[in-house]
């Protein structure tokens, strides 16, 4: 991300991603103070690899970087050509006339929809995992989020952390229209089934703010990542779902219109954790759902952190 490096990071950048297009065995970086940028350069590039330091009367003068490659160069460019084949066929089927956040919601759809998370799938580190195999672990995800949005000439890059239990995460961080955004296509996939079987795409991780990411993921880089603030293309914001006061006749009409739709969730954001909570209560505590759905059979679930609510419809 050109505003996001320094001319020494993207250089280093540079050194990595020609070094492996190239197809040499290790990449120099010539540099006194390599930055934590170049950790996240190879882990755009390679699953695994290994780096050798020469220090200089007593100062880190360079680092050789070594990829563990996990195929050989033909079945590198067979596997290349396949995914060319799947990602040039999801983006020509792309609607036209789309704006940024609709191309950005389109790959969103699209990763979520063509992707099982599965532990131990296969090349799940790497892209080939979304795009031929249909399943992954958020690594894949997070990667070929990031293949398909930069096909589009989106800024874009992988962020590593972990998730609220501590285990080990990586999301992206996407530029749209001038503003820097979090996005998280592993945790799209709604499952809250008792058999875990997806509901539906979850939109809380669509172009959200630092703020709101905190509240489940914990952000760990050696490079600074800007502080994301904008709201405008959130995908509540945009799709005009976000509530700031309690307005049943907007929730009814809601649901009127995904029903004519032949949508079965209705999604929705509160301004609020005072509005979120009396919305639940007099929603479901007080039935005052039932009217708003003509009596037909509901479920519901909600998000405590992100102030969501969902209405699955029978």
């Amino acid at each position: 991300m050109s505003d996001l490096y320094s001319a020494d990071q993207q250089a280093e950048g540079n050194a990595v991603y020609f070094g492996q297009r190239a197809g040499r065995g290790a990449v120099s970086v010539c540099a006194q103070r390599p930055s934590g940028n170049l950790l996240q350069q190879f882990y755009n590039i390679a699953d695994t690899f290994s780096m050798e330091g020469r220090e200089r009367n007593g100062v880190l003068s360079s680092l050789s970087v070594q990829p563990v490659y996990t195929m050989t160069g033909r079945q590198q460019q067979e596997k290349q050509q396949q995914i060319d084949q799947t990602t040039t066929a999801v983006l020509t089927s792309m609607p036209a006339g789309l704006d940024a956040y609709g191309q950005v919601k389109y790959v969103y759809d699209y990763v979520i929809d063509h992707t099982d998370y599965v532990l131990d799938s296969p090349d799940n580190q790497n892209i080939c995992s979304v795009f031929l195999n249909g399943e992954s672990v958020c690594q894949g995800y997070a990667k070929a989020t990031q293949y398909l949005l930069k096909k589009l000439g989106f800024e874009v890059t992988l962020v590593f952390g972990t998730d609220q239990t501590g285990a080990d995460h990586v999301w992206n961080l996407v530029k749209v229209d001038g503003d820097y955004y979090y996005m998280d296509t592993t945790w799209g996939e709604m499952q809250f089934s008792d058999q875990g079987e997806s509901k539906g795409i979850n939109y809380n991780f669509l172009l959200i703010t630092t703020e709101e990411l905190l509240q489940t993921h914990r952000i760990v880089s050696e490079i600074p990542v800007p502080v994301c603030t904008a709201e405008r293309d959130n995908y509540y914001v945009r799709e005009k779902l976000l509530f700031q006061e309690k307005d049943y006749d907007r929730l009814k009409l809601l649901i009127e219109q995904a029903k004519a739709k032949g949508e079965t969730i209705v999604r929705f954001r509160c301004g609020s954790e005072q509005l979120y909570r009396e919305m639940l209560d007099e929603l479901f505590e007080q039935q005052k759902i039932f009217t708003l759905v003509n009596g037909d059979a509901i479920t519901y679930s909600s998000d405590d952190k992100m102030h969501t609510i969902f209405v699955f419809m029978q």
